[in-house]
């Protein structure tokens, strides 16, 4: 029942993906013309997300050294946040190499001891709704999206109390372990995706106009309906659209450069964040993270597919969304704060993994 709920094998990915596909020609495209991989995005540990996410968001190298993983000789458990906020920890992992993020680490396993007993719990038992109304734990009821995407605002709003915790970190959490499946993670590549798939091919004005042309009316025929007209999306709340307003949201994300280096400001996060969800609806955070995936080097999005790029199964799975991905690693056993927080480098007999500034 875990393993289910950690892969949120309660939804049909095959079925949101043929419905999306129906819906948006750049989505076929991809997922059926193309054939490129499905992901499934799954319910992580929202305590190992949070300060992953913490620790990766600049998007540093990831060096790995010709790792012989056979090698290894001590794999550890992620540490307790009381562990994380106790005094010397920032000292500690600044001489590790963890630089600024030292800071960040610290101060957030401060802040949520600082406001519960139970900080490891905190997060799921306060922000994540997991629960029936009798109390029974729901582990992976299909239900279960619709009230986090209810509390979607609250639990970011939250998140982004936390030092170091910015738009994109909180929406990474909401969406990868608090099963926000509305969030959208944006950064400089997903920028890049919206302007080129969506905005400057008119894609997403043209869908909503498909949209609006294709109500009824008993009064008015299809094709007179005014742009004015508002469409509404099935089970996304706050996310109802005109077809100025797709308009506008076009022009702002148009507005950003065309390089790689665009910044992501306030506005177009929201923009681009918006128009996703308008378009996808409900699990738009997963359809996000297909497009992001597809839109990869080959090498990279065409992990476990056959000779022909093709995936053999379109749904396949791949964990996470943005420019870092959590490793689930194996636990062999526990050990202390001074151990558990030198994990730096991982010794492969004479080799190592080295994350660089």
């Amino acid at each position: 029942m875990k393993l289910k709920s950690y892969f949120q094998l309660e939804v049909s990915l095959e079925n949101l993906c043929n419905r999306w596909s129906e819906i948006d020609y750049n989505f076929k495209k991809k997922y059926i013309v193309d054939k490129r991989i499905g992901i499934r995005t799954l319910d992580q540990d929202p305590v190992e997300n949070l300060f992953t996410f913490i620790c990766t968001k600049y998007g540093e190298k990831i060096e790995l050294d010709d790792l012989e993983v056979d090698g290894i000789k001590e794999v550890y458990k992620f540490p307790k946040i009381a562990a994380l906020a106790q005094d010397g920890v920032e000292a500690r992992l600044k001489s590790l190499g963890f630089g600024y993020r030292a800071k960040y680490i610290s101060q957030t396993a401060k802040y949520i001891c600082s406001i519960s007993n139970d900080p490891d719990s905190w997060l799921v038992d306060t922000l994540k709704y997991n629960r029936t109304k009798t109390g029974d734990i729901l582990s992976g009821s299909a239900d279960t999206h619709v009230k986090n995407n209810e509390r979607y605002p609250s639990i970011k709003d939250e998140l982004l109390k936390m030092t170091g915790v910015g738009p994109k970190v909180a929406d990474c959490v909401c969406l990868m372990s608090m099963r926000v499946t509305q969030a959208i993670p944006v950064d400089t590549h997903v920028l890049q995706v919206a302007r080129r798939d969506y905005a400057d091919n008119s894609n997403f004005v043209n869908i909503i106009k498909s949209r609006v042309g294709s109500k009824k009316t008993s009064n008015r025929p299809k094709s007179s309906l005014p742009e004015s007209t508002t469409v509404k999306m099935e089970n996304c709340s706050g996310y109802d659209i005109t077809v100025q307003e797709a308009t506008e949201l076009t022009k702002i994300i148009k507005s950003t450069s065309k390089n790689s280096k665009a910044t992501v400001t306030k506005p177009i996060y929201e923009a681009i964040h918006k128009m996703f969800n308008v378009i996808f609806g409900e699990y738009s955070g997963w359809a996000q993270s297909i497009l992001f995936v597809s839109d990869l080097p080959d090498s990279i999005s065409s992990l476990g597919s056959n000779e022909t790029g093709a995936s053999d199964k379109p749904n396949g799975i791949v964990a996470g969304s943005g420019d870092a991905q959590p490793i689930i690693q194996p636990i062999i056993q526990p050990t202390p704060l001074s151990n558990t927080t030198g994990g730096r480098e991982t010794r492969s007999k004479s080799k190592k993994i080295k994350l660089e500034e």
